[in-house]
């Protein structure tokens, strides 16, 4: 495992504090949570961006993101935007995907 440190202000620091206390964990396994937490939101961010911009697919950017379609869609959905080009193409490759899996 590799150290990383990271200043705060004393403020953030008490915050910290006290939100591992009230979760009953350590300050350090409350920091590891809020930064996987907050790379998953990053991720999510830049590819929905390449995805608006038609740089991707929907189901590349949600690949791309470490998220299933379903996954992709709720947190964008929950984020406010709820229309995605989706075309038949996507729509038969992932048919085709998820008939591998139940086959293999």
């Amino acid at each position: 495992m590799t150290i990383v440190q990271v200043r705060v202000d004393d403020e953030e620091s008490k915050e910290l504090d006290a939100l591992a206390k009230k979760l009953g964990i350590s300050k350090s396994e409350l920091i590891r949570k809020i930064i996987k937490r907050g790379k998953k939101g990053l991720l999510f961010d830049f590819h929905f961006e390449r995805l608006i911009k038609n740089e991707i697919s929907l189901t590349r950017a949600a690949a791309e993101a470490g998220l299933s379609v379903v996954e992709f869609v709720t947190l964008a959905k929950e984020r406010g935007f709820t229309y995605f080009s989706y075309d038949s193409s996507e729509l038969q490759r992932d048919i085709q995907t998820l008939e591998g899996k139940l086959e293999g």
